[in-house]
């Protein structure tokens, strides 16, 4: 997972329990609320949020309209199995999941890191306030490509002068592991998929708020604001946390 000191690693697993047999789990139940280890390494790495097997019921929708989402269905999987069958963290004991070795079709969950970067605030882009032009989507399944994107602007200096704590230049170590900053819709999907508000978001090891890979206008871009428990916008020479989410 991402955290620390912003390495993208994990929590080991002390558990001394024997690993079960591998036996395929089915395409027809969702796994949402479960842990994942990426590479089945034995390394907890997140905690799924979405589960692309079944998607979700219609649209999804976190607190107001700004938290609409909706979670496609997918087929031709990879193939995953449980790896522990009692794993404790942030979000209570559950399984942890892993993908078959060998299997190489297509990803089926979307995972939050159990931990922030690091335990700063960081810019979304501070010299891009009241210049943006909107490159970015709002939408679920977009989270990866936006922050291609803005990654990008940011190495090309797109809005100058960089600044060492925008979000953009921290994260790129993580981003090459597989990581990206969520859009609106994966952000919203997350916090309603998993049952939280503003009154147990602590709970989660979770900070008050997070910037979304998301763009509003010239101005600002999305956040999660977990404190209010809903969805906003803010100027992107703001400082909020970051935490990052990953496929698998």
């Amino acid at each position: 997972m991402v955290g620390g000191n912003g390495e993208t690693g994990g929590n080991e697993d002390t558990n001394q329990e024997t690993e079960p047999p591998e036996e395929i789990i089915p395409e027809t139940e969702s796994y949402v609320g479960y842990y994942a280890d990426m590479e089945g390494d034995g390394i907890v790495d997140g905690i799924i949020f979405a589960d692309m097997a079944v998607g979700n019921t219609g649209s999804g929708q976190w607190s107001d309209s700004n938290g609409l989402y909706t979670i496609p269905v997918k087929d031709n999987l990879k193939e995953y199995t449980i790896s522990k069958e009692k794993y404790n963290d942030d979000f209570g004991e559950n399984y942890v999941i892993t993908p078959k070795k060998g299997t190489t079709e297509n990803e089926r969950f979307y995972i939050m890191a159990l931990d922030d970067i690091d335990g700063n605030t960081h810019y979304w882009y501070k010299s891009a306030f009241e210049k943006m032009t909107i490159d970015t989507s709002e939408d679920f399944e977009k989270g990866k490509e936006n922050t291609q994107t803005m990654i990008a602007q940011w190495n090309s200096n797109k809005y100058q002068p960089q600044d060492d704590n925008d979000m953009w230049g921290l994260i790129q170590t993580q981003v090459n592991g597989g990581w990206f900053i969520p859009s609106k819709a994966e952000w919203s999907a997350f916090a309603e998929e998993l049952n939280i508000t503003k009154d147990n978001y602590k709970n989660y090891n979770l900070s008050e708020w997070y910037w979304c890979s998301s763009q509003n206008d010239k101005y600002g871009a999305w956040y999660a604001h977990f404190y209010g428990g809903y969805m906003s916008n803010y100027d992107v020479n703001f400082d909020h946390y970051v935490r990052m989410a990953a496929i698998f």
